[in-house]
């Protein structure tokens, strides 16, 4: 049998590609994302489109070192929020042979 493609014909746009960037997000935010990643970040290059108003961010840490950081607001998109929170127990159960970005923590407030 096969599987039907995905009808996307209900999402805009604008819906696909309204992103914040990581210099928007509030400070407490990036503060606590620092403390996860335990140093500051010093260069930061968001992803233009998805479909979450949230940011999705490859960041750059004074060490050298490299992350993914996503964040998403319940006053943009209630949704979204609560999407986060469980995919962050998929993220830590895939197995360490998978070629996925490491998780690295989660910072909720």
């Amino acid at each position: 049998m096969r599987r039907a493609e995905p009808n996307l014909s209900n999402f805009s746009r604008a819906a696909m590609t309204r992103r914040i960037t990581w210099e928007q997000l509030p400070q407490t935010v990036r503060d606590g994302v620092e403390s996860i990643l335990t140093e500051p970040v010093v260069a930061a290059v968001s992803a233009p489109g998805g479909f979450s108003p949230g940011s999705a961010d490859r960041v750059l840490l004074a060490s050298g070192r490299r992350a993914f950081v996503k964040a998403a607001s319940a006053l943009e998109n209630a949704t979204t929020p609560v999407l986060h929170r469980r995919e962050a127990p998929g993220a830590l159960a895939l197995p360490q042979d998978i070629p996925a970005p490491e998780f690295l923590g989660m910072y909720d407030f």
